[in-house]
């Protein structure tokens, strides 16, 4: 009895000493897309995502602090959130037009590439694409991709090839299409649509654009409006959803749980989207900041989260990586897209007030 009082003190002892030692070690607050970090599938959903995810766990014990991560599901949202709680976050993920915003917004740090050693591994694209050269300054690309559709070919009448199956849709297709919850997407999308410039939009643009999706809700065509990936996996692979908008490597990986789901970019023509790592000006942990960018650009931590979550990298020494490892996924046109479909992709950078407005009461209206 003794001997078991004497294991119960030293345990509680322990156990305090190791809260107190993590108690006093740094705090590292990332903000990223939810998903869009590679986990390891074999552990306990319930478990934080700090323990689940190969790259936070790793760089917790390389660099003696704990990560505190948080995930957004909307373009625009990581932006507001950032304006919100001002001086939280260190690191954001996030597609270049909202980094351009933030920029512009005075909300980043201007990088001092000097701390990041693993930039020499994504110059060659950043110094020759001169038109975003001032952002460039801000942000170190993470992955990248391509918005479509993801569809149950078993659940369609004939393969899709345009968005015109979206938006003037089957009759067996009511009730069984969503669309992303996200604006700056989806106006996007329907101006490439109607032939319209997504990045030129006028208010009486917004205006018009929006009747295309209530032609779809007020014919009982939308199941959701919805940026939730897991739901939106969940619901195509029961058949609730037969076509849904979605971003490529999400889609893609429910593809693989159901071969009948099938992805596509349009005939029309579509959104690309770089994905950025950017440390935040009013960050109170700025070199662990910078540590964990040169992190996420390693060759080997890059290939990894873009083999797991099949969107594709322009980091060129991660890309060898993927070809030792995946060198089926190089040769796949929905990850790594053919020279035809790049030309017919564009950045959709356009984002205002009003564009907001009309698609938050699209989304009220009953």
């Amino acid at each position: 009895m003794f001997y078991r009082f004497v294991i119960t003190i030293v345990a509680l002892f322990v156990l305090q000493v190791v809260e107190a030692n993590d108690a006093e070690l740094p705090v590292l607050r990332v903000l990223n897309w939810s998903e869009y970090i590679a986990v390891d599938e074999s552990m306990d959903p319930e478990s934080p995502i700090e323990d689940r995810a190969f790259c936070l766990s790793e760089f917790s014990k390389k660099f003696g602090c704990q990560i505190e991560y948080y995930e957004y599901e909307e373009t625009i949202e990581a932006y507001s959130r950032i304006r919100k709680n001002a001086g939280f976050y260190d690191v954001v993920i996030a597609s270049m037009g909202e980094i351009n915003r933030m920029q512009k917004g005075g909300a980043l740090d201007r990088l001092d590439k000097t701390k990041i050693l693993n930039y020499r591994y994504v110059s060659l694209f950043y110094d020759s694409n001169k038109a975003d050269e001032e952002v460039w300054n801000f942000a170190m690309p993470y992955l990248y991709g391509t918005t479509g559709i993801a569809y149950r070919s078993d659940l369609v009448a004939n393969p899709v090839i345009s968005w015109k199956q979206l938006f003037d849709p089957d009759e067996l297709l009511r009730g069984k299409i969503s669309v992303m919850n996200d604006s700056q997407v989806m106006f996007g999308i329907a101006s490439v649509y109607k032939g319209k410039d997504p990045n030129s939009l006028k208010p009486s643009d917004y205006r018009k654009l929006t009747q295309e999706f209530r032609k779809l809700k007020e014919g009982g065509y939308l199941y959701d409006v919805s940026s939730n990936v897991e739901e939106l996996s969940t619901c195509l692979l029961n058949g609730e959803l037969a076509m849904a908008v979605m971003y490529s490597g999400d889609a893609l990986a429910v593809s693989s749980v159901n071969p009948n789901i099938k992805y596509v970019v349009p005939e029309e023509g579509s959104e690309i989207y770089v994905d950025s790592l950017a440390v935040l000006d009013d960050s109170s942990q700025k070199e662990l900041a910078y540590k964990f960018v040169n992190f996420m650009l390693d060759p080997e931590v890059n290939a990894r989260n873009s083999i797991e979550l099949l969107f594709p990298t322009m980091n060129l020494a991660a890309l060898s990586v993927v070809e030792r490892e995946r060198p089926d996924l190089l040769s796949n046109a929905d990850i790594y897209p053919l020279p035809d479909t790049l030309l017919s992709l564009k950045e959709f950078n356009a984002y205002s007030v009003v564009q907001e407005q009309y698609w938050n009461r699209f989304i009220n209206e009953d």
